[in-house]
């Protein structure tokens, strides 16, 4: 069975229409944008068509006009007096982004209110070009964990380290468990690695000066992961002990900014510090 869409001319034109008649060149300039970085896409992707990939067309095809038809009406919720048209510099980067992440909702999300942000005269001079190639480069716990930052500016974080007779050895570093949502130490310490790469996030090495009574660490001496490092740590007789170095990690300013125009509005479950 061959997969075919037939959009009427309305769904054609459901970006160039975007905000009516009110805003026809914010709605111009992203179906330029939409065109230029979806069309080449697709007329390559239809030379290699077969019964498989068509059907994954249809489905990207309809994420399209989803998303579309949410962009349309995020623009038009925003306040005729407050309607301005955007940078190209960010619309262009956001739809050439959008399309490596089209598959993922929470990213999707994202570029929705980074592309709603710089069509609003309050917030676009907030938004900046780097932003989406962020959200191109994050993962969905990525997403999910930089919401718990936003909410609570700061989380503990551990390194767990080899002991010797001198010196230590890291046996793994930013161990986070705050997130009940993402519960694998390695993966999510790969995350706020990639988050503080980003510039999202800070992680604290000299904590001198900071009282951590408020943050329960012994937790972190009951993971799986603490017990299998233990369990190897056991087999080597040069590792004395494993350690725990008890830090923190924080929301940089540059997070925070990222954060107040690319994050959605829902609340992520925090575990108890």
């Amino acid at each position: 069975m061959e997969f075919r869409i037939t959009p009427p001319q309305s769904v054609d034109h459901a970006v160039e229409n975007l905000t009516g008649p009110l805003t026809q060149r914010i709605g111009a300039t992203l179906s330029s944008f939409w065109d230029l970085m979806f069309g080449g896409v697709e007329a390559a992707a239809k030379k290699k068509q077969n019964e498989r990939n068509r059907k994954v067309e249809l489905a990207e095809e309809l994420s399209k006009l989803e998303f579309i038809g949410e962009l349309r009406r995020r623009l038009e919720a925003i306040p005729p007096d407050k309607r301005s048209e955007p940078d190209t510099q960010i619309v262009g980067n956001a739809l050439m982004d959008l399309r490596y992440c089209m598959d993922k909702e929470e990213l999707r999300e994202m570029f929705l209110n980074l592309l709603t942000s710089s069509c609003h005269s309050d917030t676009a001079d907030d938004v900046l070009p780097s932003y989406s190639d962020i959200i191109r480069r994050m993962t969905v716990p990525d997403a999910c964990n930089l919401k718990l930052f936003a909410e609570q500016k700061r989380l503990p974080i551990v390194h767990y380290q080899y002991t010797y007779q001198k010196g230590s050895e890291t046996a793994l570093q930013n161990v986070f468990l705050s997130n009940p949502e993402y519960t694998d130490c390695r993966r999510q310490a790969i995350s706020i690695s990639a988050l503080e790469r980003f510039g999202l996030l800070k992680v604290y090495e000299d904590t001198r000066y900071i009282d951590k009574s408020q943050y329960d660490y012994e937790r972190f001496r009951r993971t799986d992961e603490y017990f299998r490092i233990k369990e190897a740590a056991e087999q080597d007789k040069q590792i004395k002990a494993v350690s725990i170095y008890e830090t923190f990690a924080e929301i940089t300013p540059f997070g925070e900014g990222f954060s107040s125009i690319c994050l959605p509005e829902k609340t992520v479950p925090v575990i108890p510090k």
